[in-house]
Parts: structure tokens; C-alpha cells; sequence
């Protein structure tokens, strides 16, 4: 959908202003995403964690790491897949070095 919203962006002055606001949109989405699927998960295990922490299994921080390292392949590729298609789309910069940073970056 965001791409069908931002396809064929011109380098005019309207067409940088719409790109400034696919890019904006792009790293809300990625971070919002990110943070209400953590946010979502400790809320639904934080019974499981609380009996397992008070028994002695693990510290609050050993978790969260642990968690979060789990769970690093899926937002990583989350991430590639969604950028990689929504770049193309709104047809940003085509040269492979912008394409690799707007990855790292998202």
C-alpha cells in the first residue's frame, strides 16, 4: 500500500517532499513494528517469566537479551524484505550502495 502511494516519485520539488515522507513512513513503520511485537510478546509471557525468575532460573536482563537475540533473524529479514520493496517502488536512488544503507539503516 505505501508503495502504490509513493510509485514513480519525480525529482521536482514535490517529488522530494514525497520522498522525504516515504522514508519518514519507512522508519516509523520499521521501528513501531519492531517495538509493539517485543512490547506484545513480554506482556503475553510475563506470567511464564515472573514463576521462572522467582525460582531462581534466570535474572530480568538474561532474558531480555536472550529474547531479543532470538529474535533478531526474524526482524532482520521483516526488514530487507519490506524495504526491498518498498526502495524499488517508490524508485529511489537505483545505485546499490544507497540501496545497502537505506538497509542497514532500516
Amino acid at each position: 500500500m505505501v508503495g502504490v502511494l509513493y510509485r514513480g516519485q519525480n525529482m521536482n520539488d514535490l517529488g522530494v517532499f514525497n520522498i522525504n515522507g516515504a522514508l519518514f513512513l519507512l522508519l516509523i513503520n520499521m521501528t513501531f513494528q519492531n517495538c509493539t511485537t517485543v512490547v506484545n510478546t513480554f506482556c503475553s509471557q510475563r506470567e511464564l517469566f515472573l514463576r521462572e525468575h522467582f525460582n531462581g532460573m534466570y535474572r530480568s536482563d538474561v532474558y531480555f537479551l536472550a529474547k531479543n537475540l532470538v529474535e533478531i533473524p526474524f526482524f532482520s529479514m521483516y526488514s530487507i524484505l519490506y524495504t526491498s520493496i518498498i526502495y524499488w517502488v517508490i524508485g529511489l536512488n537505483p545505485c546499490l550502495e544507497r540501496f545497502l544503507l537505506c538497509l542497514l539503516v532500516t
